[in-house]
């Protein structure tokens, strides 16, 4: 966590504005406040400059740099195309090689649901980014969970098979 303590928000002067090619090693030497680069989808960008800036986070964006973050960047940002128009901006060059083998392209599959849960979304109003959903699963779940360790638990007087439906509710 040294780039937690490092000052500075200065654009790395390591590099020309000329596109360059670069390895994964190369790459994975700017992990830090004063240098950090990210590679998506196989272009390499200094985004040094952007790093207190990204609405992620400085945490989440530190902890892609000097690696490949397409995985990542692909996941959180999937209904815009926003990201990829800020994230040009900051280009710097191609990823020649790679720590680990790639995944194949996208076949359209996932570029097929992920466009369903887009309208899906549009269609029925709801903000995907809302934690209010989540929240209120998880809330519902921890509530289950409490009554049913409650009656496997502590209160004894439930008959038997009421005790024994409720532990496996509760998992045991």
């Amino acid at each position: 966590f040294n780039w937690l303590r490092t000052p500075g928000n200065k654009r790395s002067k390591s590099v020309e504005l000329s596109k360059k090619e670069f390895t994964w090693q190369e790459v994975s030497q700017h992990n830090t406040l004063e240098s950090a680069w990210v590679a998506v989808r196989g272009r390499v960008y200094d985004v040094t400059s952007f790093v207190k800036s990204h609405p992620g986070g400085v945490e989440f964006l530190m902890l892609a740099a000097g690696r490949d973050a397409t995985d990542a960047f692909e996941s959180y940002h999937p209904f815009t195309d926003k990201p990829c128009k800020v994230l040009a901006k900051y280009e710097i060059g191609k990823l020649v090689s790679y720590e680990h083998p790639p995944f194949l392209p996208d076949s359209g599959f996932y570029r097929e649901c992920r466009d369903a849960v887009a309208k899906y979304f549009e269609k029925t109003g709801q903000d995907h980014k809302a934690p209010s959903a989540g929240l209120w699963r998880m809330s519902l779940n921890y509530a289950v969970g409490t009554i049913a360790f409650l009656i496997t638990y502590v209160y004894v007087p439930m008959p038997i098979v009421a005790r024994v439906a409720a532990a496996i509710v509760f998992g045991v």
